[in-house]
């Protein structure tokens, strides 16, 4: 038996730390929260407790970003917290009470957020990511702010941590704006933004051009998506489909069909139920495959029979089967 205590295990133990780091900045989410929930189990009880914290830190923020098991993120980050010392750096400690703040707003203790992001502000710097993201969590958890008054403080962390380059906290600013925003040009201007923030896909990209998308679609202006957000569309829904981030996959699922309906790429529609199906069954989502497979008939029913002769048999069936199965399990 290999004891995981000894002093060779000091190496492997930061070589997988350093995986899971890569993993996590690789926006590999559900990789790092199921590979770092393995790790745990087998060093939790050794001696290498700054790398235990940080491995609990992965875990529960890749849960969080997932929006699985929130409540479980939640603890995991309390645990990196609890292994901190005197001597761990103030920048770690930061970085832990930052997604901690946001976690315990995510279960709707907002007591306990503001009390993390006010602990983030007296760790962190005032021009870093962690003190943006912390003063963002207390506009968001101080329910006394009129909505001018809590546009205007966002508009103001928006512009300067832009001017920081502290994208992370500036495009969670814009994204908010853009929620409460009334105006039409206002909100695609700040979601904009986030869209050109970086050359690599982020997770705010991916919220950013599935809420512009689903705006455009609702205003009937879906021609003016441009060829550029359909490919973002589309690759979105690869990664969402990868990580299995049901909070978004559903809302980019119900856009790209949309969009393949308007291009009238008949086939893909119904070969895009069976991906969504697979997703759904995971996570046992009736009502969203119920409602895709009614939009679904009803598109085919409108089509041309020539239109009809290009949809594969398979997947047609597929959609038939498993609306009768639902329909048998209500």
């Amino acid at each position: 038996m290999m004891y995981y205590n000894c002093q060779h295990c000091s190496k492997p133990i930061k070589k997988i730390n350093e995986y899971l780091y890569q993993l996590n900045q690789a926006s590999h989410y559900r990789e790092t929260s199921h590979a770092a929930g393995e790790v745990i189990h087998i060093i939790e009880n050794t001696h290498y407790v700054a790398l235990i914290g940080n491995i609990y830190y992965l875990y529960g923020s890749s849960l969080r970003i997932l929006h699985e098991r929130e409540q479980e993120a939640v603890h995991a980050l309390e645990r990196a917290l609890s292994l901190a010392s005197i001597n761990t750096p103030k920048s770690w400690k930061a970085k832990v009470l930052s997604s901690l703040s946001m976690g315990y707003a995510d279960v709707n203790d907002m007591v306990a957020a503001q009390r993390a992001a006010t602990q983030v502000l007296a760790l962190s710097s005032p021009k870093s990511s962690y003190n943006y993201s912390a003063k963002l969590t207390l506009i968001n958890c101080d329910k006394t702010l009129l909505l001018d008054q809590r546009i205007s403080r966002i508009k103001s962390i928006e512009t300067r941590a832009r001017k920081d380059k502290c994208s992370i906290p500036a495009n969670n600013a814009a994204m908010l704006l853009a929620n409460l925003s009334k105006d039409e040009s206002t909100r695609l201007g700040y979601l904009n933004k986030v869209l050109t923030s970086g050359n690599k896909i982020s997770y705010n990209q991916m919220r950013a051009i599935i809420m512009k998308c689903e705006h455009l679609i609702q205003q009937e202006k879906i021609s003016t998506i441009a060829p550029r957000e359909k490919l973002l569309i589309h690759t979105s829904y690869s990664l969402l489909f990868r990580q299995r981030m049901s909070h978004l996959f559903n809302k980019c699922s119900v856009v790209l069909l949309e969009m393949l309906m308007y291009a009238r790429d008949v086939r893909a529609c119904f070969r895009l139920f069976r991906y969504c199906s697979l997703i759904w069954r995971l996570y046992n989502e009736r009502a969203e495959e119920m409602d895709l497979i009614e939009v679904l008939i009803d598109y085919y029913n409108s089509l041309s029979t020539l239109d009809r002769e290009t949809v594969n048999l398979l997947d047609y069936q597929y959609l038939q089967i498993r609306k009768e199965t639902l329909l048998s399990e209500t």
